[in-house]
């Protein structure tokens, strides 16, 4: 069913970024095309949740690499 202000089932994004934070709602809305955003924010914004989790551990884990490395070439 389509999302209306009138039939009052849309999803507040103050709520969404206490849940998943603000960085998930960026992905997730820069994921989507404005005309296929449908009821199903919720399950798609787990989806984008994981791949900013996967994204931002590997970045962790390389910048961590990165640091041993040049610390041993010196």
């Amino acid at each position: 069913m389509k999302m209306s202000k009138s039939l009052g089932n849309t999803i507040s994004p103050l709520e969404l970024m206490k849940e998943h934070g603000a960085d998930i709602l960026r992905l997730w809305a820069l994921s989507v095309i404005r005309a296929r955003i449908t009821a199903s924010a919720r399950r798609s914004l787990g989806g984008v949740a994981d791949q900013y989790r996967k994204l931002s551990n590997t970045f962790r884990y390389l910048l961590g690499a990165r640091r041993g490395f040049f610390a041993r070439r010196r």
